[in-house]
């Protein structure tokens, strides 16, 4: 009986999960630590924009955002939606590693830590985003803090519509 309660929870939480839409993604292909492509798809519009070119590299296989105030921003139409919700999966050293996240340059998050495993285990955050009267150059900003002193690995972000995530409230410094 114990068994039949247990999966029963599982098929209904991946029911409900089944039914959040994914409007967009964006990860980097990356091969011997080289960038190949931008995957890119839904209401991400384009490739990231980078403060600097010293600010980010490939190396050991990751997307990594690697000095303290460097910035990628992600241009997104997000239209037609009242609230969004962006997932971050990436990695980093806790209080070694912090960020600071914009959407139109408005703080969603700052000074969060990041926790989780590069190789194989990466943290997964999500942030909710309130589009409001989103143009056509909208974006969402990732900063790696200015005390952080450890970088940033990055696997991916996805924009859905699902409001069951566990959604991180805005830190404050």
């Amino acid at each position: 009986m114990k068994l039949y309660r247990v999966l029963s929870l599982l098929f209904i939480c991946n029911l409900s999960s089944a039914f959040a839409e994914e409007i967009g993604k964006i990860s980097a292909s990356i091969s011997n630590n080289q960038l190949n492509a931008y995957e890119v798809s839904g209401a991400f519009t384009g490739q990231p924009e980078y403060s600097s070119e010293f600010a980010y590299d490939f190396a050991y296989n990751s997307w990594r955002l690697t000095s303290a105030g460097g910035k990628v921003s992600f241009p997104v139409k997000l239209d037609g939606h009242e609230k969004v919700y962006a997932k971050f999966t990436w990695a980093g050293w806790g209080a070694e590693t912090l960020v600071n996240i914009y959407f139109n340059d408005q703080p969603i998050a700052s000074g969060h830590e990041v926790h989780g495993h590069a190789w194989n285990s990466p943290a997964m955050d999500t942030f909710e985003i309130v589009p409001g009267n989103c143009s056509d150059n909208c974006k969402i900003t990732l900063e790696l803090d200015q005390r952080s002193p450890m970088v940033l690995f990055m696997k991916d972000l996805t924009l859905t519509t699902d409001e069951n995530n566990e959604v991180i409230a805005q830190d404050k410094e």
